[in-house]
Order: structure tokens, then C-alpha cells, then sequence
């Protein structure tokens, strides 16, 4: 399915673009390309596909798996940095 030099024009006033006359072109033919393909995909036969269920807003059960205070007392006194009951680390975005 060709597009138009029109619709490609369009397409970059849409996407707020500037386009040379040959960048038109160019485009006219990789976005019919691009319609091609997808127009293929339309095409390939899904009806053997088994769905799968999905459950949808069923999540996982969520637990929280506790640490006894003598526990957490002694991941902390083997941290090399803390600030108060938190093991301080190096940052990840500077």
C-alpha cells in the first residue's frame, strides 16, 4: 500500500518534523514498506492460537517475610556504612 508524498507530509506535520524533498521520498517508500509488512502480519492465520487465561487484577498473594530484631541487629553491624537503622550505599545516579 503506497503512501502519498501528501500523507507522508502530513505524517511530519503530525510529528512536528522538517523534511527535505528527498527525505520525502525516502520516507514515501520505507513507511509503504513498513504498511506492506503489516499488512502480511495481518494475514497470518491466528486461530489456532490457544488463548491464554488471563486473570486480570489477580495478583500474586503478597507476604512479608520478617527478620527477628537480633537479626536485623546483626545485618546491620555487618554493613559497611549506615545511617541509623538503614545500610548506607554508594549513589546510583550522581
Amino acid at each position: 500500500m503506497p503512501l502519498s508524498i501528501q500523507q507522508v507530509e502530513h505524517l511530519a506535520k503530525l510529528a512536528k518534523i522538517y523534511l527535505a524533498e528527498d527525505e520525502k521520498e525516502k520516507y514515501v517508500q520505507e513507511l509503504s514498506a513498513i504498511l506492506d509488512y503489516v499488512k502480511k502480519l495481518q494475514e497470518v492465520k491466528t486461530d489456532a492460537i490457544l488463548e491464554i487465561e488471563v486473570n486480570a487484577g489477580r495478583l500474586r498473594d503478597d507476604y512479608v517475610i520478617g527478620l527477628s530484631s537480633l537479626e536485623q541487629d546483626e545485618l546491620l553491624n555487618a554493613a559497611p556504612e549506615k545511617q541509623g537503622r538503614l545500610i548506607k550505599t554508594k549513589a546510583v545516579f550522581e
